[in-house]
């Protein structure tokens, strides 16, 4: 079966494209026939570039779209998929393309986060109230302090075109064959905006193929911080946790780059953590596993709803619990009292107190590590490619009986 893969970008660029990288390598041990639609304005170096990929011009306006419409129909011709599988396209293909895949073979879409059902930039959260927004997509998005949507000024008519174009993602959506989302989290939210129950399907990430858990140190009293520095990651309620651990004896690390990082570092220096605190910038795969594998416990005091948060799993593989906040898709990997600790979204007076009860009592540290990995193996890449071919299979074979019935 060939599989024609529709994202924005490709390579190194963040979760989605490392997700596209892993299930078209799998597809092609299994025999399968992944081909690539990305950007071409994105430079994919040799090692990321799969067996065959094709560059696109983005359109998402009138001139753009009608510009890629004729390239688009090209690869179609040439390549004559079985399937079409979307990714992150918001900023891609515009409003008329999607008709055209659909002409010539059936398609899904995995919808990786939560901007298909918010115009805030992967918010989903109430400014007003500092709360996550549990409202679909509509009026309710001019109201609480939402509006302007962008995080830098922007015009009215360019917040105008950005809630259009959300809605548009949204009716989109409620047409295709099938919905994949990685959390029961996203699933709800799609379902609160229209996505008919029956086309929604749940598949849970997985841990990377090539990914292997260091050894553990015996002991480590080494408390990290990885992701995206900024403040809806919860950068600040982190530094606010080590601060009020002061008098115990740790270190901390901070794996991750972002636009926060400076600030974060004066925030610490102004709680007396400079010499406590490694900021330690972007890492490789393998330099994040050996910092995961070397922590006692990962901290993800996320303020912004996640839709999956395969770090935290990665952590757990690793032998190392994790405390969070209860933050969208968390729970559907992390066991409160078994693989680490769930505490009330932005309370940081529980999140501390968990993290001090895991530096403190060495006997539940190693308990939660030992249930942690036997915990994530149950999130293994061949469970998750049998359930996508199955469904490829299942959506495939409808759609041919509707063409030829």
């Amino acid at each position: 079966m060939k599989i024609l893969h529709v994202n924005e970008h490709y390579g190194s660029v963040g979760g989605t494209e490392r997700y596209l990288a892993e299930i078209c390598g799998a597809q092609a041990r299994l025999g399968w026939d992944p081909v690539v639609v990305a950007s071409s304005t994105v430079a994919i170096s040799a090692e990321a570039r799969p067996p065959r990929i094709h560059l696109l011009e983005p359109s998402y306006g009138l001139r753009s779209t009608h510009r890629a419409l004729a390239p688009l129909k090209r690869i179609l011709d040439t390549e004559r998929p079985d399937l079409v599988h979307l990714h992150n396209t918001q900023y891609f293909l515009g409003p008329w393309l999607l008709s055209v895949l659909q002409s010539r073979a059936p398609v899904i879409q995995t919808v990786h986060d939560t901007r298909m059902v918010c115009p805030r930039w992967l918010s989903k959260i109430i400014p007003s109230a500092s709360a996550p927004c549990r409202y679909p997509m509509g009026s309710h998005c001019f109201r609480h302090g939402c509006y302007p949507f962008h995080r830098t000024p922007e015009g009215v008519a360019q917040n105008l075109q950005k809630f259009l174009l959300v809605g548009w993602q949204l009716a989109s959506l409620r047409r295709l064959e099938r919905v994949l989302v990685p959390s029961a989290y996203i699933h709800e939210q799609l379902r609160l905006n229209g996505v008919p129950e029956r086309r929604l399907e749940t598949l849970p990430l997985f841990l990377r193929a090539d990914f292997a858990p260091p050894a553990r140190p015996a002991t480590t009293r080494c408390i990290v911080f990885a992701g995206r520095v900024e403040e809806s990651k919860g950068m600040r309620h982190f530094l606010d946790c080590l601060a009020r651990l002061s008098a115990l004896p740790w270190t901390a690390q901070v794996a991750g780059g972002g636009p926060f990082l400076v600030e974060a570092r004066a925030v610490a220096a102004r709680h007396g953590l400079t010499g406590r605190v490694e900021f330690l910038g972007q890492l490789s795969w393998e330099d994040l596993a050996r910092v995961l594998g070397n922590a006692r416990v990962v901290v993800m005091p996320s303020l912004m709803p996640e839709s999956f948060g395969l770090t935290g799993l990665e952590a757990l593989a690793c032998g190392t619990p994790v405390v969070a906040f209860d933050a969208g898709g968390i729970t559907e990997w992390l066991a409160d009292g078994i693989t680490g600790f769930v505490v009330p979204w932005g309370d940081t007076t529980a999140l501390t107190a968990r993290v001090r009860q895991l530096l403190e009592d060495d006997i539940l540290a190693a308990k939660l590590s030992r249930q942690s990995r036997e915990h994530a193996r149950g999130f293994e890449l061949a469970g998750h490619m049998d359930r996508l071919c199955g469904i490829y299979t299942e959506v495939t074979a409808t759609h041919h009986r509707a063409e030829t019935g």
